[in-house]
């Protein structure tokens, strides 16, 4: 029997089977999941057809089963399909001359085998999904493990509610455990076990096999019907029986520290440690010694709790002596506490032998026989003793400062030594260059005169191979530039200090209004957390409004203008955009492959580009390219190549690379941002709904043309310093989410019904869309302010972040005759009501207002 691994889909009312790859559980020394060629085994879409929903009016359980399937899978309903290729499938030849492959059905009924054999849930061969935990869950994910109760771990993958799924974390794979869907929100989770023990078991072997399922169709429900399908990608991973599972201790220093506290006061450590769950003999040894270690080295390190540290040495001591506590005796007297009170023991103990005159009643061997005699005046021993402790506290100190200065002069002759060898080796590299360069111009000269200037320029083999060698060496030489550039930049980074997050972003809201005094908190932490969030960032608004000097602005806050000579070179290009640009070419350009050169249409990117893909993914500092004027001309044309680099996976850490024309590809980081300034009227072009679907659009409000001079005269002027990415990065992500307030659940509530009547009036909201407003609001919450002073909205902070997401990132989508959109707006109008959506009731009532002078159109974009 054949046992392929895919998953369901469901198209047209059929139901068919996609595979991935062939699952062989036995080869384990092989390869348990070998890919499948699709395309060429199943010619026909790369696909076996198993039913139809014809089938289902006749109560066909197999089809019935299907269905469910497909029903409650929400997601990847990745399955095992096992079946006899030579009678199980039928051949059947179709218009375009291909040939599909059919499940009989009916040779299954013959055999009574029922497709529930045959289509079987991938836990059931021990085959899991892999899930990961979301970003802001990690913190916790120790805490929950230990907890004995049951909690929540939410998951960043969609799988099957009730299928068994292994949670992925740090190379361990812990479970199985069951998927569950929350509907409400929606959220994805498992749900950890009641944890006596506080180990987790886990399995990390060499005969563990992972597979990733690519281009698998997320498939989205409402009603039983599909709405929607993207791409995402998922892992799978196979555990043989022969995979013993090993245990991972999660318990806390806390809740260690508290089991021990405990013990203490029961002056019977021993006993509570046979007895304690977190101690017991049902946990493995290396674990149980591990946490006696931990123990110790918290009480050794909490110098303050010493109250504690003497119980639990008391309950030590005191505890009756066998054979579980002989390890514990041997790192007492190993320790260097045991070794120092025995040292000063010895020397005491002498010093009181020579101070007696031999009035000691016991010398060596026989002092266990007699009594020790100890002279009736100890008072001057006593002084003795002290005066003693002083000079050799005076001889320490003298020594120390010896031995330092010793490890001194012993580093100085080392640097000496190395620094004769440098030089030595410098020199041979000097007297080996002039050689060469006097051998390369007897060449050169021998050259010239062996051959005629006619025979070189007529030769191609011999002008190839010159522009070759040039090309080549102007490659290397501009490589070394390049790494030498970004060493200096991160040596300079290095110089930068860290701003907290909070000081971050109110310097940097100080620092607009410095030159925008009418722009509010809320509308100034919204202009960045799109940009730092988003790849693109489209400004839009009417003539004097400042889009182009507020990109300025930005740049200038961030420190990457002002200070370009501090990070060789600015790390802010603006571009401005031309008519008639139709491609790469046009806003980059073009390698030559007979100079080995690149052409560039425009050196400032082509400069960022190399200087990114040098620095790749420790790139230190933002870098701003400003597309202005950026739809004279059809964006998705000449910016198609960032366009396919939106496209790809970031969930999963995959590294962005583009095309641009060289011998290879370019490593995008996280820090290149791209921010637009648009126009629009008749000389532009229309944003396109894949481009929409991808950028942030904020229509910036008007300003007063000499508003910067109300600016006080005691405001700072100087240049910004330099923001370092990771604290941009810090203080305008999701990576700091708090637990929801009332507030912020009822914002969420919202959301989803206003997801409800876009897609009720067909205007589907992608997951993609959803993912993006989801990490904006999670970060604006925590930023915005309720400002009634200089505010006229008079938000709360969870109102300005829902008001902003909806106006930037869902009403763009609005491109059509009034009486289409009519019931959408009149239901939103009254969403706004309800909840102070003051900017997105005016773009609706804007709209509203223009419909007869655009002769009965409705356009966000106008």
């Amino acid at each position: 029997m054949k046992q392929l691994m895919g998953f369901i889909n469901y198209k047209n009312g059929y139901y068919n089977f996609i595979p991935h790859c062939v699952f062989d559980a036995d080869d384990i020394e092989g390869n348990v999941f070998k890919p499948v060629d699709r395309y060429r085994e199943y010619p026909s879409f790369g696909m076996i057809e198993l039913g139809s929903d014809a089938q289902n009016k006749h109560l066909d359980d197999d089809v019935l089963y299907l269905h469910s399937l497909c029903a409650h899978s929400k997601g990847n309903p990745i399955c095992c399909f096992v079946f006899d290729e030579e009678t199980e499938l039928q051949k059947i030849p179709t218009a375009s001359g291909k040939e599909k492959k059919v499940l009989n059905i009916m040779e299954l009924r013959k055999k009574r085998v029922g497709l529930q054999n045959r289509v079987r849930k991938i836990s059931d061969l021990r085959a899991y999904k892999a899930v990961t935990v979301l970003y802001e869950e990690r913190e916790n994910l120790s805490k929950k493990l230990a907890s004995p109760n049951q909690e929540r771990i939410y998951v960043n993958e969609c799988c099957m509610e009730g299928e068994l799924v292994m949670l992925k974390d740090d190379g361990k794979y812990m479970g199985p455990y069951e998927f569950m869907v929350r509907e409400v929100t929606p959220e994805w989770y498992i749900q950890s076990g009641k944890n006596e023990l506080c180990t987790v078991k886990y399995h990390k072997d060499d005969t563990i096999r992972e597979y990733r399922f690519v281009d698998v169709k997320d498939i989205m429900y409402q009603d039983n019907k599909i709405t929607k399908r993207d791409t995402v990608s998922i892992d799978v991973v196979f555990i043989p029986e022969s995979s013993l599972p090993r245990h991972m201790d999660v318990i806390t220093n806390d809740k260690l520290l508290e089991r021990m506290t405990k013990a203490c006061k029961s002056h019977d450590i021993i006993n509570e440690y046979k007895n304690s769950p977190i101690m017991s003999d049902e946990i493995p040894e290396d674990i149980r010694k591990n946490r006696w270690d931990r123990v110790i080295a918290i009480y050794k390190n909490i110098e303050e709790d010493r109250e504690k540290k003497k119980k639990l040495l008391n309950a030590i001591v005191n505890s009756p002596i066998d054979e579980d506590r002989a390890w514990i005796s041997e790192i007492i007297t190993k320790s260097d506490e045991y070794r120092s009170l025995e040292e000063r023991y010895d020397n005491a103990s002498k010093g009181v032998v020579a101070s007696s005159g031999g009035n000691v009643g016991y010398v060596g061997a026989e002092r266990n026989d007699k009594p020790l005699a100890l002279p009736e005046d100890t008072g001057g021993l006593d002084e003795r003793a002290a005066s003693l402790k002083n000079e050799l506290r005076a001889l320490e100190e003298k020594l120390g400062k010896y031995e330092r200065l010793e490890r001194i002069n012993e580093a100085i002759k080392s640097q000496e030594e190395e620094l004769d060898q440098i030089e030595k080796k410098n020199q041979k590299l000097r007297d080996q260059l002039e050689k060469n360069m006097g051998k390369l111009q007897d060449d050169i000269k021998n050259t010239i005169n062996s051959v005629t200037p006619t025979r070189v320029a007529l030769e191609p083999i011999v002008t190839n191979e010159i522009l070759q060698s040039v090309g080549r060496y102007r490659q290397e030489d501009e490589a070394v530039s390049y790494q030498r550039r970004c060493e200096h930049i991160v040596n300079f980074c290095k110089t930068i200090k860290s701003k907290p997050p909070a000081e971050l972003v109110d310097c940097l809201v100080k620092r607009v209004q410095r030159e925008r005094p009418t722009y509010t908190h809320n509308e100034i932490v919204n202009i960045y957390t799109c940009v730092v969030q988003g790849f693109l960032t489209v400004f839009s608004g009417k003539p004097g409004t400042g889009k182009t000097s507020i990109c300025n602005i930005i740049a200038d806050s961030l420190g990457i203008t002002q200070n370009a000579a501090a990070i060789e070179g600015s790390r802010y290009v603006p571009i401005s955009v031309e008519r008639g640009w139709s491609s790469k070419r046009d806003l980059i350009g073009y390698y030559n492959p007979l100079t080995r050169r690149y052409d560039k249409s425009n050196m400032g990117i082509y400069d960022a580009l190399v200087t990114l893909n040098t620095e790749r993914e420790n790139s230190p500092l933002p870098f701003v390219i400003l597309l202005d004027e950026a739809n004279l001309s059809p964006i998705e044309y000449y910016w198609s190549n960032f366009m396919a680099a939106t496209e790809i996976d970031k969930s999963h850490n995959n590294p962005v690379w583009i095309d641009i024309g060289t011998e290879e590809l370019m490593y995008i980081p996280e820090t290149l941002k791209f921010i637009a300034t648009i126009n629009n009227d008749e000389t532009t072009e229309n944003l396109s709904p894949r481009l929409i679907d991808r950028a942030w659009v904020i229509k910036l409000p008007v300003t007063k043309k000499y508003e910067n001079k109300a600016i006080p005269a005691n405001a700072e002027r100087g240049p910004a310093d330099t923001i370092l990415w990771r604290d941009l990065k810090a203080a305008f992500s999701n990576a700091n989410k708090q637990p929801g307030s009332d507030a912020a659940k009822k914002q969420k509530e919202d959301l989803t019904e206003i997801y409800d009547k876009f897609n009720a009036h067909r205007m589907e909201i992608s997951p993609r869309i959803i993912n993006v407003i989801d990490n904006y609001i999670s970060a604006a919450n925590g930023l915005m302010e309720k400002d009634r002073k200089n505010d006229p909205f008079n938000q709360e902070p969870e109102q300005a972040a829902l008001d902003f997401a909806v106006v930037q990132k869902l009403l763009p989508k609005i491109n059509d005759r009034y009486d289409v959109y009519e019931k959408l707006f009149n239901e939103l109008l009254e969403i706004c009501d309800d909840n102070n959506l003051v900017r997105t009731k005016k773009s609706i009532n804007d709209m509203i207002d223009n419909k007869e002078r655009n002769m009965g159109y409705c356009q966000f974009l106008v």
